[in-house]
């Protein structure tokens, strides 16, 4: 691929590649855009100023992926038409850089796209005389479309497209200085970190990690945010200055799940039990949310898609939640490290009690019966798999007992359920702080994609929840 780059003045260090996409058929879903030079001078000027949203103020990185531009691509679809005619590329080399960007193409009314770090999954979508729907309509992806080779994000308009007419054009570069253009982009993801040194009440904690991991996301993602109503219950504009702390989405299913929710997860993009398992639950849950700065770059699974869901169903089948597994052990018990115990109507047993229980046969009747009936022995309990819950008995493999945690964006009373309690809404950081562990949880990864419960009966769910800012949103929960 071939670039032509004008060099800016101003001092900006950036390199305006004035680069169109070449003509293609109908299968710009299927291959790399193609590119062109164009002429120095040919066409007007239009000044840009490219943001993301300043609210973004997450912690002292140098390297976050939900702040970093390092290449934008600007697209101009025809007003009329909504085909992708022009194609503007730049290279951020400093936090200033895309501040003043003249861009040079044909005067004309246009409807503008800015990409920032576009994946070569994104860039297949752009190709000339593709059309916005391409962008603006769910497809089913997967996270990592979103994500690049290197962990950075891409990010889009945060109100869809932007109206360009004719009257912002000059015929100079200077010119332009008095019709400037202002764009703000956001990132396509979410991200979802919990830590926290939660007190344990009831029990203690053992020696193996706190790990978890989100579920529940939308099968179907668009490149750029639908929008819904605010938290005030106006329906947002773009460009309507509203406080990015009150936006929430629209996803590609809401329309249809006010008339009627679904009773399967074929919207849902749910992990599969094997998958939810604590031997493969990869993302740990650490003390401090600074200790996450190693992994944003190259832990894809602390990222979600957009999974707004009406107020009809705020229920366990189609909220997103954070899956924790919590090594959580009785008071009553004493383990070694990395053991397991089991349950079975209120009395507790050590892993090796069982199983020595099990060699001597001296288990009481009624767990003798269980055993046999499930076919339980001393390779059961070390095997991979995990835990089990069958017929009451209840094995805790390596101590992990499962709590969900149901995100919440704008928060509330769980009791009374408001637009927005709950979903992912990309932009967002969302922030679960363990607190508390005060009662065993279950012993298995709960799958929700059968249990239309609300979402606030569950004991685990979060008792409270604060939003500090408009992006960071923090969550306290006790287990």
């Amino acid at each position: 691929m071939k670039h032509f780059y004008q060099k800016l003045s101003l001092s900006l260090l950036l390199f305006l590649g004035l680069v169109s996409l070449s003509n293609c058929s109908s299968n710009y879903g299927t291959q790399e855009p193609k590119v062109s030079k164009v002429k120095e001078g040919k066409g007007q000027f239009l000044r840009l100023s490219i943001h993301r949203p300043h609210e973004v103020v997450l912690r002292a990185l140098k390297h976050d992926p939900m702040l970093e531009i390092k290449q934008v691509y600007m697209l101009f679809y025809d007003q009329t038409t909504d085909k992708l005619k022009y194609v503007r590329e730049a290279k951020a080399t400093s936090d200033r850089a895309l501040d003043k960007l003249d861009v040079q193409l044909p005067s004309g009314d246009y409807k503008l796209v800015v990409l920032a770090n576009p994946t070569k999954d994104i860039l297949r979508m752009t190709n000339v005389e593709a059309p916005l729907s391409m962008l603006t309509e769910a497809q089913k992806v997967l996270t990592k479309v979103f994500i690049g080779d290197d962990g950075s994000l891409v990010m889009s308009n945060d109100q869809g497209p932007i109206t360009i007419t004719k009257s912002l054009f000059r015929e100079t570069a200077h010119e332009s200085l008095t019709t400037p253009m202002s764009v703000t982009i956001e990132p396509c993801l979410a991200r979802v970190l919990v830590y926290g040194t939660p007190q344990v009440s009831g029990g203690h904690k053992g020696n193996m990690p706190i790990k978890y991991k989100v579920t529940n996301v939308m099968q179907k993602a668009s490149v750029l945010r639908q929008l819904n109503k605010l938290s005030t219950g106006v329906m947002e504009q773009q460009g309507d200055n509203s406080s990015r702390e009150q936006r929430y989405a629209k996803s590609s299913v809401w329309d249809a799940w006010l008339q009627s929710l679904p009773k399967d997860g074929a919207d849902l993009a749910n992990y599969a039990l094997r998958d939810l398992n604590a031997n493969v639950m990869a993302n740990t849950v650490y003390e401090t949310i600074e200790q996450f700065a190693g992994e944003l770059t190259t832990n894809n699974l602390l990222y979600a898609k957009d999974t707004p869901i009406p107020e009809n169903a705020f229920q366990k089948a189609y909220a997103p939640y954070a899956l924790i597994a919590f090594p959580y052990i009785p008071d009553e018990l004493q383990l070694k490290d990395g053991e397991g115990w089991l349950s079975y109507q209120g009395q507790y047993y050590s892993e090796s009690q069982f199983k020595t229980m099990l060699q001597s046969n001296s288990l009481p009747t009624a767990l003798k019966s269980i055993v046999e009936r499930n076919h339980i022995n001393a390779e059961k309990l070390t095997s991979s798999e995990g835990g089990f819950s069958l017929e009451g008995l209840n094995f805790y493999y390596k101590s992990y007992n499962y709590y969900p945690v149901f995100i919440t964006h704008f928060g509330g009373d769980p009791a009374h359920p408001v637009y927005g309690q709950y979903g992912i809404v990309r932009g967002n950081e969302y922030r679960i702080n363990l607190v508390e562990v005060s009662s065993v949880g279950s012993a298995t990864p709960m799958l929700y994609s059968n249990d239309f419960s609300p979402v606030f009966s569950d004991k685990h769910t979060a008792i409270s929840a604060r939003v500090l800012n408009p992006v960071i949103r923090n969550q306290e929960v006790r287990l």
